[in-house]
């Protein structure tokens, strides 16, 4: 499948934090991933944390009252004010309307009509590098979702995004079986950035898989504060010492095919 074809990847991510200091601290120890500046947002600093001096995620303070410490996934696009519009008209909400955020671009938030959030960024200056962090790349954003089949093409709909056929042996080829239809227990999409896996659950919630280059990673967030559950073959579920969760693949060289199914 010719990723580049689709328009609209999942290729950003931030996080939120009633501490952004112990989370951005938990990540710069655990991947390297250092602040390389900030960025006013209406009153509040919005850090861009870097891999090698390009930009592969953000992070903002919140208040407690605000929620906990969590991770938002975003697709990228040129085209933000569509999106919403085709969003909506799909049977989405929209949390957030297309807002100019100072350098960042223009972004919105919207939610599928089983309750799962995701951002839309539309860059202006700044090009993000998630995909490509040499420590821990953005490979994968899992959903746990109720029902698979409406969330499914609900996100074919907004985004274009494809099935992937999973019995493929060698490239990944489109999955020809109606969405309607979907009986199995996951299914993944391409995006043309970080894959998309949808998974059987009440989650309702995406979650960032990152990739694992180092062997020593789950040692080593255990040492720093965080907690690691191992949650299936090669992948682990890891919470920073505020509270922000995320899956990594449990030892450097896994393979997609060992996400849950």
């Amino acid at each position: 499948m010719a990723n580049q074809t689709l328009q609209h990847p999942l290729g950003w991510l931030d996080v939120v934090s009633p501490d952004i200091a112990a989370t951005t601290a938990f990540l710069h120890k655990l991947f390297g991933w250092s602040e390389t500046s900030r960025i006013d947002v209406e009153g509040n600093d919005y850090i861009l944390l870097a891999d090698a001096g390009r930009p592969v995620h953000g992070a903002e303070q919140i208040r407690p009252d605000q929620g906990s410490a969590r991770w938002t996934v975003f697709v990228t696009t040129t085209e933000v004010h569509s999106l919403v519009a085709r969003a909506e008209a799909a049977g989405g909400t929209i949390d957030f309307p297309p807002t100019v955020l100072a350098q960042l671009g223009i972004i919105a938030m919207v939610t599928d009509p089983l309750g799962a959030t995701l951002g839309v960024w539309q860059p202006l200056d700044l090009i993000p590098a998630s995909l490509e962090s040499a420590t821990a790349p953005f490979v994968v954003a899992q959903l746990g979702t109720s029902d698979l089949g409406r969330t499914s093409a609900f996100l074919c709909e907004v985004f274009g995004w494809v099935p992937i056929h999973r019995s493929s042996t060698t490239e990944d080829e489109p999955d020809s079986t109606p969405l309607s239809n979907t009986l199995h227990d996951s299914l993944r999409m391409h995006t043309g950035g970080a894959v998309a896996e949808l998974v059987s659950s009440d989650q309702g919630q995406w979650i960032p898989v990152f990739g694992n280059a180092r062997p020593e990673l789950n040692d080593m967030a255990i040492s720093l504060g965080g907690t690691v559950v191992p949650v299936g073959n090669d992948l682990v579920r890891i919470a920073d010492p505020a509270g922000a969760e995320f899956l990594l693949l449990g030892r450097p060289g896994s393979q997609l095919d060992i996400l849950p199914a």
